[in-house]
């Protein structure tokens, strides 16, 4: 029987100190930098133990060392996940509410135009992609032929545009309000 809870038995305890000790390599870990530091500790030292191991490494309570050691790795791997994932969430978050990339184009165009805007196609759709997280890419391609969707269906770039035009006239902005209506033929 170990002396300590959490010590390894083995057939001949060294007279070292047990560096397979449970207890203090947790306590070891709490000083490493970062959990990918802890892994490759953990790994190393389970490596060593089983290469060493001679069958009788079963902690007091039946598990193994190595065991322990697996346990850890799998939970400081979950952790580094969700901390990549964490990072990731802030630029990969869709949209609660708001328009379509098609009606935010729109808005933009219109707004722009109003307010006349450089001409400049690519300055406009980064832009566009900067407030909206759309693609700058397909803001440009759209730009120059801004109602390519009158071509496809009449019915839904009407409903389109009638959106948007109807966002203008609650802000009290007559001017674009009058613009969407010109191209409308209202």
């Amino acid at each position: 029987m170990p002396k300590h809870k959490g010590q390894a038995r083995t057939k001949q305890q060294p007279a070292q100190e047990n560096k397979y000790d449970w207890q203090k390599v947790k306590q070891h870990l709490e000083t490493l930098p970062g959990d990918k530091t802890r892994v490759l500790y953990l790994d190393e030292l389970r490596t060593e133990y089983e290469q060493e191991a001679d069958g009788w490494g079963l902690m007091e309570w039946g598990i193994s060392f190595s065991k322990l050691c697996d346990l850890e790795i799998k939970k400081l791997e979950r952790r580094i996940r969700l901390e990549r994932s964490g990072s990731k969430t802030i630029s990969n978050e869709k949209r609660a509410k708001g328009g379509t990339q098609y009606q935010n184009l729109l808005a933009l165009y219109y707004l722009l135009h109003y307010l006349r805007a450089d001409d400049n196609a690519t300055n406009k759709a980064k832009f566009a992609s900067f407030l909206t997280g759309f693609s700058a890419n397909t803001f440009r391609q759209q730009w120059s032929n801004i109602h390519w969707k009158k071509d496809k269906d009449g019915v839904a770039w009407e409903d389109d545009m009638k959106i948007v035009r109807s966002f203008f006239r609650e802000l009290g902005l007559p001017e674009v309000v009058k613009l969407i209506d010109n191209d409308l033929h209202f």
